[in-house]
């Protein structure tokens, strides 16, 4: 169980450094039921943590960052997780592994993102659970609809294009789950919708955000338009198997 002398650090640390500290405060503040981890600290500070968030239960998300000791993954039919830290893991065969990027977009961003929903003209609203097209097999919509707001570009009275915002702090807002349905792609649709959620964010003071793997050429090129920069890189690990594995630190 985290103390109260960790939670501190936590806050002190996401106070400090918003965007690198956005999941560890917002689910061990917001969803303590859901979450625990393992946090290592230094004057008051964190210095590294593993994050276990368990919802849905059967495939955990697991966030492994900066100086970690040793701790058993957690015990799940499968997980996807975050690896930002010089730690040592034994990674079970056949885990897909992919460089992925956190890119994020201040204020500057602002006038680009007008541009582009003022050009465009498309419907944007809340999309209904019915009507959501999950982006894997792994997504719980009706945990995701719980818990986040889902937006959605519309064309012929269905969503083309839809995006989540989960992780919606004062300082930091996380953008998930972006998919087009193929008969909608190429229209620009995604970064119309984009652009719409970070007018949205930096209405509300905050810094929007959203992560994707490196060899995704299409995203890349939609988010760099939209002007998101790279701010950090990590290792994505998914796995499909069962996840007894121990790992150390060098």
């Amino acid at each position: 169980m985290t103390t109260a002398e960790e939670l501190e650090a936590v806050e002190r640390s996401y106070r400090r450094n918003p965007l690198f500290f956005a999941y560890l405060y917002h689910d061990l503040l917001h969803e303590p039921e859901a979450a625990e981890a393992y946090i290592k600290t230094a004057g008051g500070y964190v210095r590294g943590y593993i994050l276990i968030y368990w919802r849905p239960r059967r495939c955990p998300a697991v966030h492994i960052v900066g100086d970690v000791d040793e701790v058993k993954l957690p015990d799940a039919d499968c997980i996807r997780m975050h690896l930002e830290s010089g730690v040592k893991i034994e990674i079970p065969r056949g885990a897909r592994r992919e460089q992925a990027i956190t890119m994020a977009c201040g204020p500057p961003c602002a006038e680009k993102a007008k541009e582009i929903v003022a050009s465009g003209g498309w419907a944007v609203g809340a999309v209904a659970p019915e009507d959501y097209h999950p982006t894997s097999p792994l997504v719980d919509v009706e945990y995701l609809f719980s818990r986040c707001k889902v937006y959605g570009v519309y064309a012929g009275g269905k969503p083309a294009t839809t995006a989540a915002v989960c992780v919606s702090l004062p300082e930091v807002w996380i953008i998930t789950d972006v998919y087009t349905r193929p008969e909608h792609r190429g229209r620009g649709l995604a970064t119309y919708l984009i652009a719409y959620i970070t007018l949205q964010a930096l209405a509300a003071g905050a810094t929007p955000a959203l992560s994707v793997v490196e060899d995704n050429a299409v995203a890349l090129k939609t988010y760099r338009k939209i002007g998101y920069r790279a701010v950090r890189t990590f290792l994505l690990v998914t796995t499909d198997t069962n996840t007894r594995h121990i790992f150390t630190s060098p």
